[in-house]
Formats: structure tokens, C-alpha cells, sequence
């Protein structure tokens, strides 16, 4: 039936000559034309040849082997990919790199049909997703270099003990119940847990002061807290703020100078300007005396 389905499908999308769509979520998705459809969601990305080839021997490693966990197949199916025949490999990989170069031309075909809202949307979706799995790693490194366990409060430590059934029941509810059974504690049952919350904080700082200390010693000061990092002593600058000084006064006193030579000069230029017309109106005096 589903073949029948299927060759049906492929013989109408070769009549009309349509494009085939790897964007349905349908199992047919890469038998649909694209023509109808209308979804919005992003082709999947394939999935490496290292991974298919686990994916592929996973069932046979747990039937051979009963109680091995998904970790320890994987290791076995890495070891049975090293051991594999270079031709077969080389095949895998070619299909896979095939696959991938079609997940590509999709891909900017789905880009190109968004609007730019939409990419804007994705663009910080994917933004998020970065920080999300940089925070993840870091999280990781920090527990592989043997980072000491946080401090605990005391609601912490009052919520740890507590044996209120959570099974099945909202977390929202749950957490209102421990809030209100916490207000509702006696003042001497908490005093417990403040106790046991500074013990906590001093184990706390003995434990990360031995593990900064051992940071420091492989050269790894950048997960520490800043505190705690060895502090660079900077050299200490010759001081310059006489010289700018007296680079400045220097200056008010040329500047000075010139100004004075400039009014200088223009009180000259005035004076050899007034004297001929005193001698014009002087010869227009004896004229008019002669006259």
C-alpha cells in the first residue's frame, strides 16, 4: 500500500515537473511536491556516518551483550567503525556527504522563503541555543577539573530532607507546599539547618581553596573566581604631569608674546596711517589763507 502510495506520489511529481519537498514531517517528506506544501519547519540535518552506522549496530551490541549501557554500545560500535573496511567507510561517507549537500540547497531554499521578522526570530532562537550549550560545556569542564560541589542553604537542605511525595504531582504546587512547610517550621528545627548550612559554606571554602591552588598549578587560573587569581602588579609610570605642565606654561607665554607683537604692530600701522592727512589738512589751510 505504501509503495503503491509512494510510486504514485513520484510519477505526479515527475508529470508536473515539481521540485520534491524535504521540509514534511510526514515519513513520505521526500515524496511530497512542494507545491502543496505549506510547512514551515527547517529540513533536518543528517545525521553523520559515524552515528548511522552506531545507530545501526546498537540493537545487535545490547542483544549480544544483556545489561550493557547505551555509553558502553556506543564505545563498542567506535571500535567496530575503526575496524571497518576502508572501502565500505569511504561509501558511507560519500552518501552521507550526498545527503548533506541536498540538507544545504533546502535549507537556503527554507531561508529564502522567511520573512525577515522571521529570520530575525531565528537568528535569536539560535543565539540563545549557543549560550545555552556554552553554558552546558562549561558546566561539564568545570565537573571533569573536579570543581567542589556548591554551598547549599538552609531550604535547600530542609527541601532535601523533606519526604514530601512528588510523584506524579505539578512542581509548582510542590514548591508552594515545601515554601509554606518551611514557614510554618519551628524556629529550633531551623536553627538545624542554619547549622547545617555554615558547615556546608566552610567545607565549601576549604575544598575550593585546595582546587584553585591546584588550578593554579596546571595553568588553568581562568575557571577560579577572580578573587582568588593572582594579581598582575602593573610598573609604575614615570611622572609626566610637571612636564605637561611646563610644556603648557610655555606655550601661554609664546602665545602671550605673539599677541603682544601682533597689537604692536597694528598701533604702528595706525599711527604712519594718520599722519598724511594731518599734513592734508594742513596745505588745505595755507591755501585757503592765500586765497
Amino acid at each position: 500500500m505504501a509503495v503503491t502510495r509512494a510510486s504514485g506520489l513520484l510519477e505526479l511529481s515527475l508529470r508536473q515537473h515539481a521540485s520534491l519537498c524535504w521540509r514534511c514531517p510526514s515519513q513520505l517528506r521526500h515524496l511530497v511536491v512542494s507545491s502543496r506544501c505549506n510547512t514551515q519547519t527547517p529540513p533536518k540535518r543528517p545525521v553523520g556516518a559515524f552515528l548511522e552506522f552506531a545507530h545501526s549496530q546498537t540493537a545487535e551490541i545490547l542483544r549480544n551483550n544483556p545489561g550493557v549501557s547505551r555509553r558502553e554500545s556506543l564505545k563498542i560500535a567506535s571500535q567496530r567503525w575503526h575496524q571497518l573496511d576502508p572501502q565500505e567507510k569511504d561509501e558511507r561517507t560519500g552518501e552521507v556527504r550526498e545527503r548533506y549537500r541536498e540538507y544545504q540547497r533546502q535549507y537556503q531554499l527554507y531561508l529564502q522563503s522567511l520573512t525577515t521578522e522571521e529570520r530575525d526570530r531565528m537568528d535569536e532562537q539560535r543565539q540563545l541555543r549557543r549560550k545555552k550549550l556554552a553554558k552546558i560545556r562549561k558546566k561539564r569542564e568545570l565537573k571533569s577539573l573536579g570543581k567542589p560541589k556548591s554551598i547549599r542553604n538552609a531550604f535547600l537542605l530542609f527541601v532535601k530532607s523533606s519526604r514530601l511525595e512528588t510523584r506524579g504531582a505539578n512542581p509548582t504546587t510542590v514548591i508552594q507546599r515545601l515554601v509554606e512547610n518551611w514557614k510554618t517550621l519551628p524556629h529550633d528545627e531551623k536553627e538545624i539547618y542554619y547549622e547545617d548550612a555554615r558547615l556546608d559554606r566552610e567545607r565549601y571554602e576549604t575544598e575550593m581553596k585546595v582546587w584553585e591552588d591546584k588550578m593554579k598549578a596546571i595553568g588553568r587560573e581562568d575557571v577560579i573566581r577572580i578573587k582568588s587569581r593572582t594579581k598582575i602588579t602593573k610598573a609604575a609610570k614615570p611622572p609626566a604631569r610637571k612636564v605637561k605642565k611646563a610644556k603648557k606654561a610655555k606655550r601661554v607665554i609664546s602665545n602671550a608674546k605673539s599677541k603682544a607683537g601682533s597689537n604692536a604692530k597694528t598701533k604702528t600701522r595706525g599711527k604712519t596711517a594718520a599722519k598724511p592727512r594731518s599734513k592734508s589738512t594742513k596745505t588745505d589751510t595755507k591755501s585757503t589763507q592765500t586765497d
